[in-house]
C-alpha cells in the first residue's frame, strides 16, 4: 500500500460485532504492523457496523434465498437459531458490550425477517479454562422442542471461516 502510494488506511475487520477478541485485537495489530515498518499513515478503524443496513439487508437476502431455494418458511416448523461466536465473560466483566451488540443484531434481522421467536447460543471454546458466554448454540439446538428443522444463522462473521464452519457443519 505504501508503494502504491496509499495515504490513508480504512481497517475493516471482518467481524460485524465489535468485541476486544475480534474487531479490537484486529485494529491493535494493524498499528503495530504500521509501527513495525515505520509507516505513520491516517488509519480509520471500523468496529460496530452490524447496524449499517446495507449489511442487514445483505444477510436477510441471503436467508430468504435459502429459504425460498428449500421451499422453507420460518415458524412453519422450521426454527429460527442465530449462533454467535463465544468470548470470554471476562470480557464482558470488563465493560465489553459484546452481547448487547449480539442481541440487538439478533433483534433486527429476526423483525427484518418478520419472526417474533428465535434462539440465540454461542460458540464456545470449551477447551479454553475460562467462562464463556451462554448458552452454548449446541445446548440450545438440542433443547428445542417442536422444531421439525432448524435452520441456523451464523453472525459473528461477515463470511464463516474454518472454525465456525466446522461447528456448524459437524458438531450440530
Amino acid at each position: 500500500a505504501r508503494a502504491d502510494g496509499v495515504d490513508h488506511l480504512v481497517g475493516l475487520p471482518i467481524y460485524p460485532l465489535c468485541c476486544p477478541s475480534t474487531n479490537v485485537q484486529s485494529l491493535d495489530e494493524l498499528d503495530e504492523a504500521l509501527d513495525e515498518v515505520w509507516w505513520d499513515v491516517p488509519v480509520d478503524g471500523l468496529t460496530g457496523w452490524h447496524k449499517h443496513p446495507g449489511y442487514s439487508r445483505a444477510r436477510i437476502d441471503n436467508i430468504r434465498a435459502f429459504l425460498d431455494e428449500n421451499d422453507l418458511t420460518l415458524g412453519d416448523g422450521t426454527q429460527l437459531v442465530f449462533s454467535a461466536h463465544g468470548t470470554p465473560q471476562y470480557y464482558l466483566d470488563e465493560g465489553s458490550r459484546y452481547e448487547i451488540y449480539v442481541e440487538e443484531y439478533c433483534e433486527v434481522i429476526a423483525s427484518l425477517l418478520g419472526v417474533e421467536e428465535y434462539e440465540l447460543g454461542y460458540q464456545n471454546h470449551e477447551n479454553r479454562d475460562v467462562p464463556w458466554t451462554e448458552p452454548d448454540v449446541e445446548t440450545v439446538v438440542e433443547e428445542l422442542d417442536g422444531a421439525e428443522r432448524v435452520l441456523v444463522e451464523p453472525i459473528s462473521f461477515m463470511h464463516e471461516q474454518s472454525e465456525t464452519l466446522s461447528e456448524l457443519d459437524d458438531e450440530l
